[in-house]
């Protein structure tokens, strides 16, 4: 009856194996979507302060000192505030927290809002963090990205700020 028990557990971990190879094949052989699918055209929820419209487009960051793939992404922001207007969504963090989470790592935020309760997660229809959004001077939302920025995202939000001065 172990064998058996062995041999099923073996199996469903190969199966397993194979599952994840070819996901990760697969996700390797497609192509990353034109710029232009990325433009959501939805307008943004407001944010305490920010206007807009003073910027040709506005990046807003939800992030946490907790959250280990905002840490992750920290440096793509920084990089992206040298050429944008970066919003930070403090989500469901002490203040205290978020201080010294910036005073570690830099702070590429020109504002950073508090949501302790997590009021604007559901506003802007996010379930988790980090998120990032290109919100262009009308206030439409230009490129939504649930999870980590990488490299390959900075890339498209760079065409994307480029075709918004095209089009200003």
């Amino acid at each position: 009856m172990l064998r058996i028990i062995r041999y099923i557990l073996w199996l469903a971990i190969a199966v397993l194996g194979l599952f994840l190879g070819y996901q990760s094949f697969s996700s390797k052989q497609s192509a990353p979507p034109p710029v232009a699918a990325l433009s959501l055209d939805k307008f943004a929820p407001p944010l305490q302060g920010v206007d807009y419209k003073a910027q040709n487009w506005t990046v807003v960051n939800f992030f946490a000192s907790w959250c280990v793939p905002c840490r992750a992404e920290h440096p793509l922001l920084q990089e992206i505030a040298e050429k944008a207007t970066v919003i930070g969504v403090a989500w469901k963090d002490a203040p205290k927290d978020t201080e010294n989470f910036l005073q570690e790592l830099g702070n590429p935020y020109q504002q950073v809002i508090a949501d302790p309760e997590g009021v604007q997660n559901r506003l802007w229809r996010i379930e988790g963090i980090p998120a990032t959004f290109v919100i262009d001077a009308e206030g439409k939302i230009r490129y939504r990205r649930i999870g980590p920025l990488l490299s390959q995202h900075l890339g498209q939000i760079q065409k994307i700020m480029v075709s918004l001065l095209k089009t200003q």
